[in-house]
């Protein structure tokens, strides 16, 4: 026994974890032959036109037209390999695919959307697939495509709305994994948009950050799929986090490992990497990075000549340096003195031989190494 089913009210916008301010009126076909309840839904409603198309032009069966129309719904929204069933027995408070399923499809109408704003929405939309199960019209898929941008960043918030909803009426739920099927209209491939870099101790990588082009799914980023190695190829020890902003995320490899050992280090990103509808990385992402922020050698300029000849064997030399540093010598000449400012310095040389000396270098050494 197929019977026409109306349900009219106000409801709870999981999105914006209100009640709505005016009521929405909503449509289901239902076979009540083995059943005793229907829950009348956006899924029930978004496919009663189709069916009817269906049965009355393509002289299907309720069940068939039922099946193909729930096919070409879930089509719009790019969601493949999911059987609904009785959409009049869907429960977004229950786990499942087909539950998840219409909590992702409801979330994606609703949006942002005021309730005039919906109502006309899914009028476009059923009138647009009735004949052909199709969606055609290019402004109301970009609706669709700006309503999956919008939730991308709410996501969890949407999931806390609906806990806190149905822990308020006293019910204890399990909201279904949603947010595997909210984004699947997200075909772009996500990129890198930036690497920066923080400097720690002697100017050396404290942690290299990563920014992407979209949110991404943060449990694909990890030690497993951002990684950094040295010159030798051995990886370095390091801690993976992941942070979100409205648009995008980054991820940070802090290393833990001995970052001195090396000038040169290799960073990669897998296409392991993936963001919310599961797209990763064209190719594996792949960098060389300089361990120092500094690579500037220090410039050594002499100020005063030591007298040619002298008779001190401790002579003095005056110099300027462009950097503070460490100092090395060379040749036969040594020094107590073992650091140099930046700007003027005075050294005295160790007791030198009476002798002639062409060979006495001095050298600086800055933080960076160079």
């Amino acid at each position: 026994k197929i019977v026409e089913l109306s349900a009219d009210g106000y409801y709870f916008n999981e999105v914006s974890g209100s009640l709505s301010a005016s009521p929405l009126t909503l449509s289901a076909l239902s076979d009540l032959t083995d059943s005793s309840s229907v829950n009348v839904n956006l899924m029930t409603h978004l496919e009663k036109k189709r069916v009817e198309y269906l049965m009355d032009n393509s002289k299907m069966t309720f069940a068939a037209a039922k099946t193909q129309a729930q096919t070409e719904i879930l089509k719009i929204f790019n969601i493949e390999n999911v059987t609904l069933g009785n959409s009049e027995t869907l429960d977004i408070s229950k786990s499942g695919d087909g539950n998840a399923v219409l909590l992702a499809i409801s979330a994606l109408l609703q949006s942002n959307k005021s309730e005039a704003e919906l109502t006309e929405l899914l009028s476009v939309i059923n009138t647009d697939i009735r004949t052909d199960g199709t969606l055609d019209g290019s402004n109301t898929k970009q609706t669709l495509v700006t309503a999956m941008e919008y939730l991308k960043p709410i996501r969890s918030t949407i999931r806390s709305n609906i806990e806190s909803r149905y822990s308020y009426l006293g019910i204890s739920v399990n909201i279904p994994a949603f947010e595997s099927y909210a984004f699947k209209l997200d075909t772009v491939l996500p990129t890198i948009s930036s690497k920066t870099y923080t400097y720690g101790a002697k100017t050396l990588v404290s942690s290299v950050k990563v920014v992407f082009s979209e949110i991404m799914d943060n449990t694909s980023l990890s030690t497993d799929t951002f990684s950094i190695t040295d010159t030798s190829g051995n990886p370095i020890s390091g801690v993976v986090t992941s942070n979100e902003s409205s648009t995008s995320s980054s991820v940070t490899f802090t290393p833990s490992g001995d970052m001195s050992l090396s000038d040169n280090y290799t960073a990669t990103i897998t296409t392991v990497a993936k963001d919310l509808s599961g797209n990763g990385l064209a190719e594996n992402h792949t960098w060389s990075f300089l361990n120092r922020s500094d690579t500037t050698a220090p410039v050594i300029a002499e100020s005063q000549a030591i007298g040619n000849p002298t008779n001190d064997s401790t002579p003095s030399y005056n110099f300027t340096s462009t950097e503070a540093g460490t100092l090395i010598y060379g040749g036969s000449c040594t020094s107590s003195s073992t650091t140099a400012i930046s700007g003027n310095n005075v050294i005295s040389f160790d007791n030198l031989s009476e002798g002639s000396y062409s060979d006495c270098t001095v050298r600086i050494k800055d933080e960076g190494q160079n």
